[in-house]
């Protein structure tokens, strides 16, 4: 009975870790595009400049990260 209740105990560890691991995983690969991403802001807005676009030098697009990603 022992053996019956640690296999189950074990099956259900087991399932929690496959149900968890690739939300965190996906969760940690998000966070740093948006983090890396959101760093390029300068560099697209510098591209937009040269394009004509009308921005003031210097200007952030805001969430550029979440809108990429």
């Amino acid at each position: 009975m022992f053996k019956k209740l640690q296999r189950r105990i074990r099956n259900i560890f087991i399932t929690g870790l496959l149900i968890t691991l690739p939300i965190a995983l996906t969760y940690f690969i998000l966070q740093f595009l948006f983090k890396n991403l959101d760093a390029l802001s300068p560099v697209f807005t510098k591209i937009l400049i040269d394009m004509g676009a009308p921005i003031p030098e210097g200007y952030r697009i805001p969430a550029l990260g979440l809108v990429i990603t």
